[in-house]
């Protein structure tokens, strides 16, 4: 018994289900036995008696058949209807034969043997006389139909009896081993219901012993946890078995030691906490006065950079605008000075189209001057022609005219030429200067573009510069602000702490030690919490806020925003702190 109390609660399991687990292999194997044994009679009784009843029943059924088509065989006078019937009955005949192989198949004992013999002797009897006799009656020589008929009447009514009597036979044999096979399955049935029963009460006893050895240790500790949970930690856990039980009273006896252990420490430094907590509460007063001070100065240096920037990003917009209308300009004057050279060109093609115009004219003139001559030449032929050459003369006279006037229109038209070509010749001379002028005045305004486009840059560079330095005095601000809120916090904390320090030694008062400990208050105990000085220095902060030292221990306060209180709760508070 104490070898089974040493076993783990797993072995203690293993060995109750290792148990039972074998108990109901035996039961279920003496029952699958049962049930293949009783399958097996029930198969023999199927493949034997009740088959022996079907086979001999259907001989019966073909003998009466057979019989049948032999009387009406016998009674028919066309030939080839008893041919007919002559042919159903030896089909009928062929039925019997299966019937009686298969009942000689399934005899086993000699007396069934030999009834089986006896049948088939007779079967061969009526079969050979009814065929015979049929045969007769077709050829024509039977002549004692009556005689002949009622001895295959005898030989069948024979027949039929023994293969009633082996179809009863068989019923017969087939009930009585139902009936045995329904006594040993009841049997069967009564031997596992006692071997279940007895299974349960062996669960059962084994069940309540077990529950019973873990109830009583588990209430042993669950004594010990309510004497902890009142307060007394001098009772000893005491272990008596080797089981996980055992572990847990062995670790729940380490447990109240190390709770002892430390129930005495906190005994001992809480007097320490409370002194800290109040020097920790006065530095972060201070702390939090000096940061405010600054907050104060890094606002107004920050709104100073915000106007600064405002001026800057105007100057840069301004400047910016400068720069468009420069290169609007720049790109006009290079436009003016494009056109001018189209206009030079076009004046050059001008005076090139008079040049050929006064050429065509000089030309002109030439004609107009050999016309007149050729009209004078037509004046002096029609003269010479006296009265038929009177009216030549006038037509030479109108002709004459005529070239006359060409000649003077195209005089007047080249001096007008000439006139248009010194007159192109100069504004040539004065599009060449003004081009020049344009070409001046492109170089000019390039080089202004270029300038106030660096300007722009630069300008652009500075709202930058001063945008960046404007987040950096806003971060900074944002870093003062939070410090702010987390010395103001922080004291808060402190305050609470100190609270909570004194809540807690009037919690662990309830608590019994043992005599080896010292009382609640060590008087002569050292403070481990170093003393904080009143209030820093202004400059010492704005110094530390300057190297970017400054980290929020919390996330930063909303500028603005008034810093909470932090409460502290019983549970959360000191564990936090």
């Amino acid at each position: 018994m104490m070898f089974f109390k040493n076993l783990t609660i797993g072995a203690k399991l293993i060995t109750l289900v290792v148990v039972l687990e074998l108990i109901i292999v035996a039961v279920s194997w003496h029952g699958i036995s049962n049930t293949i044994t009783t399958a097996e009679k029930y198969d023999n009784l199927i493949k034997m008696d009740t088959q022996a009843a079907i086979s001999a029943n259907s001989m019966g059924m073909h003998l009466n058949s057979a019989r049948n088509h032999y009387m009406m065989a016998m009674d028919k006078l066309d030939n080839a209807e008893t041919q007919a019937y002559l042919a159903k009955m030896k089909k009928d005949l062929e039925e019997c034969d299966k019937d009686l192989a298969d009942l000689s198949a399934m005899a086993e004992s000699q007396a069934g043997k030999q009834m089986i013999a006896g049948i088939q002797k007779n079967f061969e009897t009526y079969r050979t006389g009814a065929i015979s006799s049929i045969n007769q009656k077709l050829e024509g020589t039977l002549t004692e139909y009556d005689a002949v008929e009622a001895r295959q009447d005898r030989i069948a009514e024979s027949l039929y009896g023994e293969v009633k009597k082996i179809a009863d036979m068989g019923e017969q044999a087939a009930a009585q081993e139902v009936v045995k096979i329904s006594d040993e399955n009841r049997s069967s049935i009564t031997k596992n219901i006692v071997i279940a029963l007895v299974l349960i009460i062996i669960s059962l006893a084994a069940g309540v012993y077990f529950s019973r050895d873990l109830s009583s240790r588990l209430k042993e500790l669950g004594a010990a946890a309510e004497r902890i949970a009142e307060g007394d930690l001098t009772t000893e856990v005491k272990t008596s078995t080797g089981d996980e039980l055992g572990d847990v009273a062995a670790n729940f006896e380490i447990m109240r030691q190390r709770v002892h252990e430390s129930v005495s420490d906190i005994h001992n430094v809480a007097d320490q906490v409370a002194a800290g907590a109040k020097n920790v509460s006065d530095a972060s007063l201070g702390l939090s006065q000096g940061a405010t001070e600054q907050a104060a100065s890094v606002e107004e240096l920050s709104a100073s950079i915000s106007e600064i920037a405002s001026q800057t990003a105007s100057n840069a917009e301004n400047a910016e605008r400068a720069n468009a209308l420069t290169h609007n300009c720049r790109s006009h004057a290079e436009q003016g000075n494009e056109d001018m050279k189209s206009m030079l060109n076009a004046m050059e093609e001008i005076n090139n189209s008079s040049n050929n115009i006064s050429k065509i004219i000089k030309v002109i003139d030439e004609i107009a001057f050999q016309t007149n001559i050729l009209a004078l030449n037509a004046a002096v032929e029609a003269a010479r022609a006296g009265q038929h050459g009177k009216g030549f003369a006038v037509v030479a006279e109108e002709v004459r005219n005529l070239a006359a006037r060409s000649a003077k229109a195209a005089k007047e038209t080249t001096d007008m030429i000439e006139g248009s070509i010194d007159k192109v010749n100069v504004g040539r001379n004065i599009a060449n200067k003004t081009a020049e002028v344009l070409g001046a005045i492109v170089g000019d305004v390039a080089d202004v573009a270029d300038i106030v486009e660096g300007i722009a840059k630069a300008s652009n560079e500075q709202k930058l510069a001063i945008d960046q330095i404007n987040q950096g005095v806003n971060q900074v601000s944002q870093v003062v602000q939070s410090n702010s809120a987390t010395s103001e916090e922080a004291a808060s904390a402190s305050q609470q702490l100190s609270a909570q320090a004194d809540r807690m030694r009037e919690q662990v008062r309830h608590f019994k030690l043992s005599s080896s400990v010292v009382n609640f208050r060590h008087k002569d105990t050292p403070s481990a919490v170093p003393v904080y000085p009143d209030k820093p220095k202004e400059a010492e902060v704005q110094s530390s806020v300057r190297r970017n030292e400054v980290k929020p221990m919390v996330k930063p306060a909303a500028p603005g925003v008034k810093p909470k209180t932090i409460a502290l709760t019983d549970e959360e508070g000191f564990g936090k702190y």
